[in-house]
């Protein structure tokens, strides 16, 4: 075995040979611009959802007559963003170190587990501090956040940013994941287009916390986030293919999109997505100005006190989630492709999800059996194995080839799916694993005691200390599936 297996990264492993990307781009980008392609950041086989929350730092000024203020931000008064000279921050929680703060409330059911948690901002801004916010938690105090993925594209004097960091550990660590969520300290110039005239680059400053759950009542999906940071103007548009996943073969099922964009105008038209050929729209979300700075969920906005501020235009971010229409995705599919357009409003992408109810074809149990005394291996139920969670399980064909990954869900399952018929092999990363026993050393691996040949599968993880840790150091185990998944 290659001795630098377990140094890859799975996640890299599995975009370089599982992700069909499209994406069509200018030449000519300024030699400034650092566009991010879309990549999946996450995905999961589970029962559960993606959720997307967020918010705007930043709105109209109050300098102007009241009553334009307000209609601007409900929506009444027919302006995009591009319209003031100058704007001003949203500054909620005002503790005396935020310059701007706005706030947004999560809400799942008390049996959901938090599987993916990922913290994304944007602005219009030179500032070398863009790639930092405050962030807290619904029971915490703020932190500084720094981002691990940055996109950037000059328009004028400054450059519009998007920034990604990874919360989840932050967030799952919390006893419970509800409550209400905020970020400070966005870095956006106030004077449009970085100059003391209205010029044609309007300023953006927001956020969007996207959580991918486990939750037993939920329906079975497929869930994946995807992720990057491009342009989208006349003549530069996006496409997207999703892979890995398989729909059911008769019947209405469930499909689920979200997606993170800034830089939509209310009031500039031209903007529009599609889904397999299907252009998508709501009453929010208008054929032909798809993307208007609006915050919603399932054809409204988000109101308060979900949020703070509750605004109907946002000032540039669009956090839409969407509940599909049957048949845009069709039945015993497994893939979809996302097309971005646009003949006059510019916006950047930034996140995408999509959660399609699937059909698990294979699937099994990673569990540790902690009594085990040697001899031959027990099943789960025999040895009243502890499930292990956060396991990564990988997937080879019978030649040998990389397929796929699955992280294990709260009860230690994993599923596959959207797989052609034929014979496939399970391995186990040890390195992903750690034992629930007291008294356990950081640098124990496991053995494998037990394993199924059969559809649904099942790989026991004994616990591992003494000899076998360091003679099975670095290593995987296999369990063949058989017969074929249909």
């Amino acid at each position: 075995m290659n001795p630098n297996y377990f140094k890859q990264s799975f996640l890299q492993r599995y975009m370089q040979l599982a992700l069909v990307i499209g994406l069509l781009i200018l030449l000519s980008l300024p030699s400034n611009a650092q566009l991010v392609p879309f990549a999946v950041r996450s995905k999961f086989n589970t029962f559960g959802d993606n959720r997307l929350i967020g918010n705007s730092n930043i709105t109209c000024p109050d300098t102007i007559p009241s009553t334009a203020s307000d209609n601007y931000r409900n929506g009444t008064l027919n302006q995009d963003n591009g319209s003031f000279t100058k704007l001003m921050y949203v500054n909620i929680d005002a503790d005396g170190t935020n310059f701007n703060s706005s706030s947004a409330r999560l809400s799942l059911n008390p049996a959901a587990k938090v599987l993916f948690a990922g913290l994304y901002w944007f602005g219009y801004s030179n500032n070398a501090t863009r790639t930092s916010v405050r962030f807290k938690v619904p029971t915490g105090a703020y932190q500084n956040i720094a981002s691990i993925q940055t996109g950037t594209f000059s328009n004028n004097t400054l450059n519009n940013y998007a920034c990604f960091a990874d919360v989840t550990s932050i967030v799952k660590a919390l006893a419970s994941p509800n409550g209400d969520y905020f970020v400070g300290n966005i870095q956006a110039s106030l004077v449009e287009g970085g100059a003391a005239t209205n010029a044609t680059s309007p300023n953006v400053a927001g956020w969007s916390l996207i959580v991918t759950y486990y939750d037993p009542i939920e329906t079975f999906r497929n869930l994946v986030v995807y992720d990057g940071f491009q342009r989208v103007t006349s003549g530069v548009p996006a496409s997207i293919t999703l892979t890995k996943f398989l729909t059911p073969a008769t019947g209405t099922f469930s499909q689920h999109l979200g997606m993170l964009v800034c830089e939509g105008d209310f009031s500039i038209a031209g903007d529009t997505v599609a889904l397999n050929g299907t252009t998508l729209s709501d009453s929010r979300h208008l054929v032909g100005n798809f993307f208007r700075s609006a915050i919603t969920e399932f054809n409204a906005d988000v109101p308060s006190p979900l949020r703070n501020p509750a605004y109907i235009n946002n000032t540039g971010p669009d956090i839409v989630d969407l509940q599909l229409a049957a048949g845009i995705v069709p039945n015993g599919t497994t893939s979809a492709t996302f097309n971005f357009q646009s003949t006059g409003d510019v916006y950047y992408p930034l996140a995408l999800t999509f959660g399609v109810e699937g059909v698990p074809q294979i699937s099994g149990t990673v569990f540790e059996d902690v009594n085990y005394g040697g001899g031959s291996g027990r099943s789960l139920a025999a040895s009243s194995g502890v499930p292990i969670p956060n396991a990564i399980v990988e997937l080879y064909d019978s030649a040998g080839a990389f397929v796929d990954f699955q992280i294990t869900d709260p009860t230690g399952k994993y599923y596959f799916s959207g797989l052609a018929a034929g014979s496939y092999t399970v391995r186990v990363v040890n390195s992903s694993l750690s034992s629930t026993r007291s008294g356990g050393g950081n640098g124990e691996v496991a053995v494998q005691t037990f394993r199924t040949s059969s559809i649904v599968n099942q790989v026991g993880v004994p616990d591992t200390i003494g000899w076998a840790a360091k003679r099975l150091n670095s290593q995987t185990q296999a369990a063949t599936l058989s017969p074929s998944p249909t």
